[in-house]
């Protein structure tokens, strides 16, 4: 998967002034992406873990900032 040159310097900006590595946003962004688009719905055709995922992505957040992890559950 490829990002634009658009969406790449979005992220950039925002991880920039959140003082947070490009990869550490993605992961946020992505985890409350999910959290929001499948909070009242499921997919169509398919199964989404929305919270296993979103666990696995805040955690990656928190391991690129130096932490071990959001929650230890």
């Amino acid at each position: 998967m490829e990002l634009t040159p658009l969406q790449r310097s979005i992220i950039a900006k925002i991880a920039k002034a959140e003082f947070r590595t490009t990869s550490q946003m993605i992961s946020l962004l992505l985890a409350e992406g999910i959290r929001f688009y499948f909070c009242d719905d499921d997919a169509r055709f398919g199964k989404i873990e929305e919270d296993k995922w979103v666990k696995e992505l805040e955690q990656e957040a928190a391991l690129a900032a130096g932490h071990l992890c959001f929650d230890e559950d």
